[in-house]
């Protein structure tokens, strides 16, 4: 057995993102947020005539439902019709279509089914890459680069989705794939004298000098010459054999320019003039190559004049190109960088004309602007070239523009990409009388799933095909069993594990054992349920059931208050029967709020500055902003200005400590941290290691400031009950530090979850948040918290496996103890995806005792503190569905602090 001596010479390693606010909200100065006085005379007023309207009224009554039945259209576009791809514009429009009550029946039904028709044609043509993707098993032969093949094909289907371009979307995506892998490889992988050789044998373009490049860039060479003999072979019967010279052409000076760029690399990172590099950039960029590859297979007549055309960079092709290459560098540069990328135009531009980084982007943005303008001008003036030709590359600047906006959604595609795959590809429309074709689902998806999902899949298609069977007749339910069937495939098609049988039926019964509320059902049972749920539903419900299945990811019981009010208000503004005084009154309520905790997070930012943990811990997640959501998702209102902010402290210094405990400190140096804390001393200082100091004093501050502030209102008894519970909380992160220090010993299940429940913070979390409140709470309360009652212990168990079940394989690999996922594995020798499906069922039933306590608690607590509990439960289901959007708060969370703190409602 290893001696602890030997574990503390190793850190333990971690690679959090630094934080993505930074010192952004020193900017909310007071005279930022101050509430002018014409706001205050405006949201007086509206008070006053609201008031009058509900109250004195006759259609009062009618006017306060129409608050709770407003959800009728889907919210609006987020680019211009002009800069939407056809086929994301036409999924969208289906469902802007159907919600309008005025809409034609035929109309809508034919919509969809084209829609649907043409959306197999792309599954089909996708399934056959796929296949050839497999075939060449670059995932395994080529693994540094981007294995983006379906995102590829997505692409080219932004370029031309019609049928009668089938074979010229499949030419273009393998294509656009080996592009794809070049870039890699010059980029994120080969060596410079690999590149020379590579570089050379391209622009030979022969089988013969596939000897003279490395062993691994083989397969890539040949696969390459393949792709293009396959277009030779294909089109030299229809005499169009001269468009793959130009095809050829354009990939020889796409791979000069990227090997130019090598050259700059390798020349001591040699960084060009702005123009030097501006016109290779502009080829890397690919659009060059794509405008005049995407023409090679298609049908239609194109002149040697337009391939030719095309081969000198018209201007439109240069402005497709442009917004490539700026969108691109804007979003992805600092990443580039980090890899030892060549310097990209916005450090050129930076440096040749002595800008900042912010400059160089407002100039590239306008750039963008500008070129928009030159792809309009030239598409709608005359000109001999066919419109067809124009419209492709309007087309390969409309996808850049829909997945560069804010991230490169390529690189990243496990977004906005993979919604819209998901919309385009994978969902279908439902029709009201539209069977879904198994068979069609059995050719192009079975043979494409992993021989171990097999089984699952023809279970699910052998399921579908009795309950249609049964169910003929039963139109309404059988809509609902296709889209029941999609999600179900869904699902399958994202996991990466061996699905077990039981798992599978858990997949299965779930959503139907959930209707029912029982533990067992059997099929005949609950389909008596579902037939009478849907078919003898008041006319008009199940619209209201797709609405609000559309608008909320989660049950209202589950909403933050606040997020939950932001989104009401979108709603609320697209119901055409909307009161405009109540509208405009919740617009500035909002407002008004925002700008308080505008101010409260000004406050906290500076504190957080003036500490300085940034620099002196850097290996800690820097996440000041998401502490302070985490507690306004706890309570968001006015008179909790002081708690939100003495909160918001303790939780980020609580972070602080689980990430030292974690990702840095030594067990060494855990075990004087851990005792000092538990002395609460300032003499104990000493005997922490130096570098932990700093944040030990950090800590007794902000408790030393809690007292002062209570002990005028005599509530000063309260803080004792949070240094107890930070206390517990410390003692639980180095039990976990104990087990790792003792060669990683895993414990017994039920030990590990008596400590993992208070490791997750809401023990502590639950009580500290009652101490800065205005409220009488008494102490009765406070020692009710501290002994674990059932709703804080449910709320615990909640968080704790929400952040398992998505976080700890990541956890595993920078060598964290074993988490609760784990050792449920060992003890009771299941699969991990049994261990995620008992957690999944822990969660749900901590979600009923949490109910149940709330309406019925055992004991006489102030509704008040019931509420913060649920509301920190509210807080981790939002954070925890899919990922730990703590950890990684760059999507969803930072776009949830966007909505919250940063932008204000258009008034």
């Amino acid at each position: 057995m290893a001696s602890s001596s030997s574990t503390n010479k190793s850190r333990p390693l971690a690679n959090f993102h630094p934080t993505v606010w930074g010192y952004h909200f020193l900017s909310y100065t007071p005279q930022f947020t101050e509430i002018t006085n014409q706001e205050k005379v405006e949201v007086n007023e509206y008070k006053e005539r609201i008031r009058k309207m509900l109250v004195k009224a006759p259609e009062g009554s009618l006017q306060k439902l129409v608050l709770i039945d407003a959800m009728q259209l889907s919210e609006a576009l987020t680019q211009p019709i002009r800069k939407t791809l056809p086929r994301v514009g036409a999924r969208k429009y289906i469902s802007i279509y159907e919600n309008n009550v005025a809409h034609n029946h035929v109309l809508l039904k034919f919509a969809k089914l084209d829609f649907n028709v043409l959306q197999k044609l792309h599954q089909r043509e996708l399934n056959e890459l796929t296949r050839w993707w497999k075939d060449l098993d670059f995932a395994n032969k080529i693994p540094y680069a981007r294995d983006r093949l379906v995102e590829c094909y997505f692409w080219i289907l932004g370029v031309y989705f019609e049928p009668k371009y089938s074979r010229a979307r499949k030419m273009m995506t393998k294509v656009l794939k080996i592009t794809s892998v070049i870039d890699d490889t010059f980029d994120a992988y080969a060596t410079y004298d690999e590149l020379v050789a590579f570089t050379d044998a391209i622009q030979r373009w022969d089988a013969s000098a596939i000897d003279s490049i490395s062993p691994y860039m083989r397969p890539l060479y040949q696969a390459l010459l393949d792709i293009y003999s396959e277009m030779e072979q294909v089109l030299s019967n229809e005499g169009k054999l001269d468009r793959v010279y130009y095809g050829k052409h354009e990939i020889k000076k796409i791979v000069r320019a990227y090997f130019k760029e090598a050259q700059w690399l390798n020349d001591a990172n040699y960084i060009p003039k702005y123009e030097e590099h501006m016109e290779i950039s502009l080829v890397t960029a690919g659009y060059m190559m794509g405008a005049t590859n995407c023409l090679v297979g298609v049908e239609e007549f194109i002149s040697k004049d337009t391939f030719e055309w095309l081969k000198n960079e018209p201007l439109i092709v240069r402005a497709a190109s442009l917004i490539s290459r700026a969108m691109d560098d804007i979003v992805g540069h600092e990443d580039e960088q980090k890899r030892g990328h060549v310097a990209s135009i916005i450090e050129c531009y930076m440096k040749e004309y002595g800008a900042s980084k912010q400059e160089a982007y407002a100039k590239f943005k306008k750039e963008v602007t500008n070129v928009w303008k030159d792809i309009n001008k030239e598409f709608f003036r005359p000109t001999e070239v066919p419109m067809f030709v124009l419209e492709r590359a309007l087309n390969f600047a409309r996808v850049i523009d829909t997945l560069y906006q804010e991230v490169d959604g390529y690189t990243n595609s496990k977004g906005l990409l993979k919604d819209l795959v998901n919309s385009l590809l994978i969902e279908s429309e439902i029709t009201n009388q539209e069977k879904v074709e198994v068979d069609e689902w059995d050719i192009s998806v079975i043979d494409s799933l992993p021989p171990y999902m097999r089984p699952a899949y023809q279970s699910l298609i052998d399921i579908y095909n009795e309950m249609e069977r049964l169910l003929a007749k039963e139109e309404p339910i059988l809509r609902k069993l296709n889209g029941w069937m999609l999600a179900i495939l869904q699902n399958l098609i994202n996991m990466d594990e061996y699905i077990s049988q039981e798992t599978f039926e858990w997949m299965i019964n779930e959503p139907l054992i959930e209707i029912t509320n029982q533990e067992k059902v059997e099929v005949d049972e609950y389909k008596e349920t579902i037939r009478k749920m849907l078919v003898e539903a008041p006319e008009g419900s199940e619209q209201k059931l797709a609405e609000v299945t559309e608008a909320f990811s989660q049950p209202i019981r589950m909403t933050l208050p606040r997020v939950g009010a932001r989104k009401y208000i979108s709603i609320y503004e697209n119901n055409d029967a909307h009161n405009h005084l109540l509208l405009k009154f919740a617009k500035l309520d909002f407002n008004m709020l925002q700008k308080l905790h505008q101010r409260e997070l000004s406050d906290l930012t500076r504190w957080w500055k003036d500490l300085d943990f940034a620099n002196k811990y850097p290996y800690a997640r820097d996440r000041l902003v998401e502490c302070y959501f985490w507690i306004l998702g706890v309570y968001f209102e006015p008179k909790y200005s002081r708690a939100r902010k003495m909160m918001t402290k303790v939780i980020q210094m609580a972070s602080f400590f689980d990430d030292t405990f974690d990702a840095y400190a030594t067990f060494d140096e855990l075990e004087p941290f851990n005792n000092a804390i538990q002395r609460w001393d300032i003499n104990a200082i000493d005997s922490v290691p130096p570098y932990l100091r700093h944040a030990y004093q950090a800590l007794l501050d902000i408790y030393s400031e809690m007292e002062q502030a209570l002990a005028k209102e005599f509530k000063s008894d309260r803080v004792y009950y949070a240094k107890y519970e930070m206390k517990k909380l410390v003692r639980a992160y180095f039990k976990e530090a104990q087990w790792l220090n003792n060669d990683n010993h895993i414990p017994k299940y039920e030990e590990h979850m008596e400590n993992a429940m208070v490791s997750a913070g809401y023990m502590m979390g639950a009580t500290t948040c009652l101490v800065g409140v205005e409220e009488f709470i008494s102490k009765e309360t406070f020692e009710w918290m501290i002994n674990e009652p059932l709703i804080v212990r449910a709320s615990s168990l909640i968080a704790r496996a929400m952040d398992d079940i998505v976080g700890h394989e990541v956890e595993q690999q920078r060598e964290h103890g074993a988490s609760l996922i784990e050792c449920y594995m060992k003890d009771y020798g299941v699969s991990k995806q049994e261990a995620y499906v008992k957690f999944q069922k822990e969660v749900t039933n901590g979600w009923m005792d949490i109910n149940r306590e709330f309406f019925c608690p055992d004991v006489e607590v102030p509704k008040f503190v019931l509420e913060r509990v649920l509301n920190f439960t509210r807080v981790i289901n939002t954070l925890y569905k899919e990922k730990d959007e703590y950890t990684n708060s760059k999507g969803k969370f930072k776009n949830m602090i966007i909505s919250l703190l940063v932008e204000s409602v258009e008034i």
